[in-house]
C-alpha cells in the first residue's frame, strides 16, 4: 500500500470517527429547538376522500439555514389549522396517525429521517404523511406546521492520542512505515504550484 493510500485511509477513519461521535442521541420532543425559522416545510395534498372528508398531506422539511441538522431528530408539528372565516379550527379537527404529542398538547409526526444522518443546508427531507379528518366539513386552508430538530454540533477534531494509536496500528500491520508516517508529518520543501 503507497503512502498516499495509507493518508488517505487514515483521513477517512477520523473522518467517519469525528462525524459519528457527533451525532446526538435521541432526544425528548420537549427539549428540541424550534428550527421554523430556518427550516421550513413543503406542504403537498396527496389523496382526499370526500366520504369520510378525510385529506392527506407529504410534509417536508427544507433546510434554509446554514449549518446541517440532525436528520432524525426532526418532528413536525401541527400548528395551527384555519377555516374559510379566518379562525382557528386546529381543536375541531382529527390528526390521525399522529407520533406524539408536545407539552402543549399539539399532535406532532417524526420526520422520517431517510439514507443520510443530516439534512445538509438547503436540502429536503424525506416526507411524512400527516393525515387530517374534518368531521364537521367546513372549508379549510392548508395547515401550518412549526419544525423541532436539533442543529448539527461542528466538528470536533480528533484527539492526537487516538491518532497516535491508529498510525501505531498501522505501522504493527505493515501497512504504513515509520518513515513514511515521519515523511507525511513534515512540512515539504518544494514549492507548491
Amino acid at each position: 500500500m503507497s503512502r498516499r493510500t495509507a493518508v488517505l485511509a487514515i483521513a477517512a477513519v477520523f473522518a467517519a470517527s469525528a462525524g459519528a461521535a457527533n451525532l446526538p442521541a435521541a432526544v425528548p420532543v420537549d427539549q428540541l429547538t424550534d428550527l421554523t425559522g430556518s427550516a421550513v416545510t413543503i406542504v403537498t395534498l396527496k389523496a382526499r376522500d370526500n366520504f369520510a372528508n378525510e385529506f392527506q398531506y407529504d410534509v417536508t422539511v427544507k433546510n434554509q439555514g446554514s449549518e446541517p441538522l440532525v436528520a432524525d431528530s426532526l418532528v413536525i408539528v401541527v400548528d395551527q389549522i384555519t377555516d374559510l372565516a379566518g379562525k382557528d379550527a386546529t381543536d375541531r379537527i382529527e390528526v390521525v396517525g399522529y407520533d406524539g404529542q408536545t407539552p402543549a398538547g399539539k399532535p406532532y409526526y417524526l420526520v422520517p429521517p431517510g439514507s443520510r444522518p443530516e439534512l445538509p443546508p438547503f436540502g429536503q427531507s424525506e416526507p411524512a404523511s400527516v393525515r387530517l379528518r374534518n368531521p364537521y366539513y367546513t372549508i379549510l386552508f392548508t395547515p401550518s406546521f412549526r419544525v423541532l430538530g436539533q442543529r448539527r454540533p461542528p466538528p470536533s477534531s480528533p484527539s492526537s492520542e487516538s491518532l497516535t494509536t491508529l498510525v501505531q496500528a498501522l505501522i504493527k500491520k505493515g501497512v504504513l512505515t515509520l518513515e513514511e508516517w515521519l515523511r507525511v508529518l513534515q512540512p515539504s520543501s518544494q514549492p507548491q504550484p
